[in-house]
């Protein structure tokens, strides 16, 4: 029987809201999926603003912004459902992360009343879907790589959001050894270094009114800095083992502070960065021996042309090619998973790996929140 619903995703760049409908199905014990439709609405400049300030701000000014966060994804939300005439059977939500420190701190944000979003609907609404893994121990993220594992046969994913991270699963007849935390594990995912959130927020000093570098044209002017390049491939995050997650609060803490001396030559910034992301992408497959495969590369940097062109120069060194990604996947591939992850919750199915976020247990994470209009009893 297919299961027809929706995942929304607002990543860390803060550049809009993506709403994927997709239908899923399970045959002989495997899922397969289609994304269906999908679209992101732009944030206006005043969201972008608020949720790029949200982790500064007050407790009260964090709460209202919480709310109004929950209110602006219902009216998009059912302004799509209305444009396409769809009936979901259930809507799940990433939210938008405000903190996530579940190592140092034992906790993550992502703001979004549901109560309030669910509002807007006449389906069960599945969101917090990180909070469980965190209070068994996990790191809460990477989630995609379960629907990674479920949805696809291909052994190495790699993401370019405002975070690169990337996912690997060993095929059995490799030598891969994919040497976590807790030992070798036989697929691992990680956050392998900030992305858009850098190549923006650079771009942003210099041209507040551009979101982002279309298609990489201002770096692929730059000119590299070695002095930078060193001291960034030399930051401690980089030389840990998986399970690791990255979020602002390393781009504020740790990046910044070195690329502040170099922000008059923005260009050069940017250009130095992409070779910087293809350095560490190198380095991680070079530390687990990863060779001789296909990369599945998905996220808005995959439209950043210079990246592309850095990624893939540096990895051919080790036989790694860049596989053809439908162009609704390109972008909306996230989306997509949550939907299929809030799937999970509905079914009472694990839907977090625990190899990859290193909680103590599987979880069935996420919470259900149902309409007004619900009469069907749950128990």
């Amino acid at each position: 029987m297919p299961y027809t619903g929706i995942g929304l995703m607002s990543g860390t760049s803060a550049d809009g809201l993506d709403i994927c409908l997709a239908q899923f199905t399970l045959v002989a014990d495997r899922w397969q999926g289609e994304l269906l439709l999908a679209e992101t609405v732009p944030y206006d400049a005043d969201w972008q603003r608020r949720l790029r300030l949200a982790p500064a701000g007050s407790a009260e000014a964090l709460g209202k912004l919480h709310t109004d966060f929950g209110h602006l994804q219902g009216l998009l939300l059912r302004r799509f459902l209305v444009t396409h005439q769809v009936t979901p059977q259930w809507v799940a939500t990433h939210g938008h992360t405000v903190f996530h420190q579940p190592k140092e701190q034992h906790f993550t944000t992502q703001i979004g009343c549901l109560e309030t979003l669910v509002t807007y609907l006449d389906c069960p609404l599945v969101g917090d879907l990180r909070s469980r893994d965190v209070a068994q121990g996990g790191t809460g993220a990477p989630l995609v790589p379960m629907g990674e594992q479920q949805l696809w046969d291909s052994p190495l994913f790699l993401n370019l959001g405002g975070i690169a991270n990337i996912s690997v699963f060993r095929p059995q007849d490799s030598r891969w050894q994919v040497y976590t935390q807790r030992g070798p594990k036989p697929y691992a995912a990680w956050d392998v270094a900030p992305c858009n959130l850098v190549l923006n927020h650079v771009l942003h000093q210099m041209l507040p009114d551009q979101a982002y570098d279309a298609h990489g044209q201002l770096a692929a002017g730059g000119t590299l800095i070695p002095e930078l390049l060193h001291k960034l491939e030399a930051l401690p995050f980089y030389y840990m083992p998986p399970p690791r997650v990255l979020g602002w609060e390393f781009v504020q803490q740790e990046v910044l502070p070195l690329l502040e001396p170099y922000l008059a030559c923005t260009a050069d910034v940017l250009h130095t960065w992409c070779h910087h992301l293809a350095h560490r992408l190198f380095a991680e497959l070079e530390r687990f021996d990863i060779r001789d495969s296909s990369l599945y590369v998905t996220g808005g940097g995959a439209h950043h042309s210079f990246l592309m062109h850095c990624l893939a120069d540096k990895l051919a060194d080790r036989g790694i090619t860049l596989a053809e990604v439908p162009p609704l996947m390109v972008d909306f591939k996230e989306a997509y998973i949550f939907a299929f992850l809030g799937l999970m919750t509905l079914l009472r199915r694990p839907n977090v790996l625990t190899e990859v976020t290193g909680a103590r247990t599987q979880v069935c994470a996420g919470s259900i929140h149902l309409p007004e209009s619900w009469r069907q009893a749950l128990l």
